[in-house]
């Protein structure tokens, strides 16, 4: 996971359930700074790799919306294998 400036601690990102019960092509995941739940996003499957979709409700919009797309293309280059 790429550093996140501006945090006073790093980000992680926490899968929330298997790849294999993704019957539509969706992932849903969390994103973490220490214990706490910043936001959730979506990752969806597409023909150029994995896409994230933000969910509403975040704490930190566009902190968890910038991870999600560090992740999602961390992913899709296969630098980071899904559960």
């Amino acid at each position: 996971m790429n550093h996140v400036p501006d945090t006073d601690q790093d980000l992680s990102v926490q899968q929330c359930e298997p790849v294999a019960k993704a019957k539509d092509g969706r992932v849903r995941c969390a994103v973490l700074r220490g214990d706490s739940v910043l936001g959730e996003f979506v990752l969806v499957r597409s023909d150029d790799g994995w896409l994230p979709i933000p969910e509403p409700g975040s704490l930190h919009a566009g902190l968890v919306h910038a991870t999600a797309i560090d992740f999602a293309r961390a992913v899709s280059d296969g630098h980071v294998l899904l559960d």
